[in-house]
């Protein structure tokens, strides 16, 4: 690499900090020369992951953007995602432009591609958007006509940067590069440092330089609107690769990940640990997990040699045990305190499955935002019942009528489904029957039929945004699994026959046992003679579809249904020993509330499991989980997303 590099290793300065970068770490290949895997496909008009005309294809080693299958190019812009994201690195790449251009491509378009950085990532990205919003450094290729064409100039679908201290809204900014004519193989490297600053540099020479990149402006089409937030400023995200109409081969992709450098905490390494990692049942003793920046960064045995920053903070487990932090399938978190709490107990994920005015929306956007101090938020929102909370309307005003005909009916439960996805929920919630927690209704009774729940879930569809189904009595939850819902929750009446359609289909069973066991005894989230009644009837027939449902394969996941709160005496460590009471291995209880949940609620890319490059969300408890599940109930040490939350290792 050229002496401008090589200074800028040795001292950078930013606008607002200098920092020492050390180049001499470990190269991660993104594209492994042989395929494919760890990338998704997004091509404008199709649907994720749908390879249109194998536009992305693997030969002879090197990944290839090709359109020999296309007739017509049809603007159908498309973007290869690596299934990670970034935010402090150095990207390299090795990139060439080859053959004629797709047929009726734009002439903008000839010999031109590039690399996404600081991008939206490619499932939040709608059928027919264009570009995902980004910042592009775009390739060019000379034209052979002697005129200069420079490469790796700045473009900004839906972004801004600043340059000089001033907010720069010009689409495409051209760089200082020379002009690569033909099909010469041509290094383009991307120096990311989160929201501070982006350069861009060509075989060695550093060639554009810009600060403070953020969402922002025009330039991209097709878009959700609730993932275009103008102003708010990119320190990291996804990185792809286009098609823009000429096909362009890349035989090397790779990152040098600096995160660790630039952490706003200082790294921590737990030595000694004996690791429960929520998928084997065997127990991996004398290992060290060194968390950096809120993720796993390695796992290696601790006789191992091994040399961390100064500044890390050193824990020595001495053996205790280590696993996943918790996911709790179905909460109702509607405070930060009940949050904290929830967090504190060891779940270090919930998903919210009704609370008003989207608590739980503002609670996911502040989590991703930094707050540390409560669990990650997959969130629901409102439910959508006969007899919406008065807070709905509240939000909603403009559907006032649906107070006077309740949301009955197809339509309605069209409107509702829209009004949630347009708020940006990630789950809709739907009562299939009516509520057990009232004395006034029957938990049996159903509220909607096949084709009002297909609507819905339709209604979700159209945004991956899959339908989770409280249903206690059988008819309603077998229109809920008929009509498609992922999930459903309770289930206590279920029949063996809608059973084994849940099993065909593929609907997980969120049985919540121990919030039944709690109707009938005093005190706790519910305190009530009809509902101690209830509950009497509830828990045993309750803990029999369980059991009926595990033996018949029925994928189950654990929750509380609690909300955390005051008077709550429920926690995740009295589900899984209902799981186990059910038949299920303390292995198995353990992966319901950590791989198998995040496998549900389709976050397995982050979070879920120990394994390197995944969040770290851990708990150290004093005693083996895979002997006695109840081990989960005292954690001695809570950290979430690498920060450490509660700490009574040595008390």
């Amino acid at each position: 690499m050229k002496q401008a590099l090589s200074l800028l290793a040795l001292f950078l300065t930013l606008n607002t900090f200098a920092q020492n970068i050390n180049y001499d770490g470990e190269w991660q290949q993104l594209f492994n020369g042989k395929d494919l895997t760890g990338w998704d496909i997004k091509i404008k008009g199709h649907e994720l992951n749908e390879n249109y005309g194998n536009t992305f294809r693997v030969e002879n080693g090197v990944m290839k953007v090709s359109y020999d299958q296309y007739t017509d190019f049809n603007r159908q812009y498309g973007h290869i995602f690596y299934e990670e994201d970034f935010s402090h690195y150095l990207l390299k790449i090795e990139y060439r432009f080859v053959g004629d251009q797709a047929p009726k491509g734009e002439g903008w378009a000839f010999r031109n591609s590039g690399v996404m950085v600081h991008g939206q990532s490619a499932k939040s990205m709608l059928k027919d958007q264009d570009f995902p919003i980004s910042i592009e450094v775009q390739f060019l290729g000379g034209k052979g006509d002697g005129k200069a064409r420079p490469t790796c100039n700045l473009c900004t679908p839906g972004t801004h940067v600043e340059m000089d201290g001033k907010l720069e809204k010009r689409h495409c900014l051209n760089s200082t590069s020379k002009t690569y004519d033909g099909d010469q193989w041509v290094t383009a490297e991307v120096l990311v440092l989160g929201n501070e600053v982006i350069k861009h540099i060509v075989n060695g020479d550093t060639v554009f330089t810009y600060q403070k990149p953020q969402i922002g402006g025009p330039v991209v089409n097709g878009f959700d609107p609730m993932v275009k937030k103008d102003g708010m400023p990119l320190s990291k995200g996804s990185i792809s690769l286009q098609s823009e109409s000429h096909p362009i081969e890349f035989r090397k992709v790779e990152i040098l990940d600096l995160s660790d450098q630039f952490s706003p905490d200082p790294p921590i390494v737990l030595i000694n640990a004996s690791i429960v990692d929520g998928i084997s049942s065997e127990v991996r003793r004398n290992q060290t997990i060194y968390v950096v920046n809120g993720k796993i960064k390695n796992i290696q045995a601790t006789t191992d040699v091994a040399t961390y920053p100064q500044n890390a903070e050193i824990i020595d487990l001495k053996g205790q045990y280590i696993m996943p932090g918790m996911i709790d399938c179905h909460v109702h978190l509607r405070s930060f305190d009940a949050a904290e709490r929830a967090l504190a107990s060891g779940v270090t994920t919930a998903r919210s499955m009704g609370v008003d005015h989207f608590m739980d929306v503002g609670m996911r956007a502040l989590g991703k935002r930094g707050k540390n101090d409560i669990p990650e938020i997959i969130a629901a929102g409102y439910h959508v019942r006969p007899t919406p909370s008065d807070g709905f309307f509240m939000d909603f005003p403009d559907m006032i009528d649906l107070m006077h005909t309740k949301v009955r009916g197809e339509i309605a439960m069209q409107r509702m489904g829209k009004a949630l996805v347009d708020k940006g929920v990630d789950w809709i919630k739907t009562n299939a029957t009516a509520r057990a927690g009232l004395p006034q209704t029957d938990p049996r009774e159903p509220y909607y039929n096949e084709a009002e729940m297909t609507v819905l879930v339709e209604e979700g569809a159209k945004k991956n945004i899959p339908v989770a189904a409280h249903a206690h009595g059988d008819e309603g939850g077998r229109a809920a699994v008929l009509g498609g819902a992922k999930s459903i929750e309770h289930g206590t009446y279920l029949s063996k026959e809608t059973l084994r359609l849940m099993k065909e289909k593929g609907t997980w069973l969120v049985p919540t046992m121990a919030i039944v066991t709690d109707l009938k005894e005093p005190g706790g989230d519910y305190n009530n003679p009809l509902l101690m009644m209830r509950g009497r009837h509830m828990a045993p027939r309750i803990k029999e579809t369980a059991m009926n449902a595990y033996q018949m394969g029925v994928k189950i996941v654990a929750a509380t249904d609690t909300g955390y709160g005051k008077n709550s005496t429920l926690r995740m460590g009295l589900e899984l020993e209902e799981l186990v009471g059910i038949g299920m291995t303390n292995l198995e209880a353990i992966k319901a509330t950590t791989s198998s949940a995040a496998e549900m609620l389709d976050i397995s890319d982050h979070t879920g499991r120990i394994e390197k490059g995944l969040d770290a969300d851990l708990l150290i408890l004093e005693r083996n989980p895979l002997e006695n599940v109840g081990a989960v109930h005292d954690p001695l040490m809570v950290i979430n997303n690498g920060k450490i939350i509660v700490n009574r290792i040595e008390y």
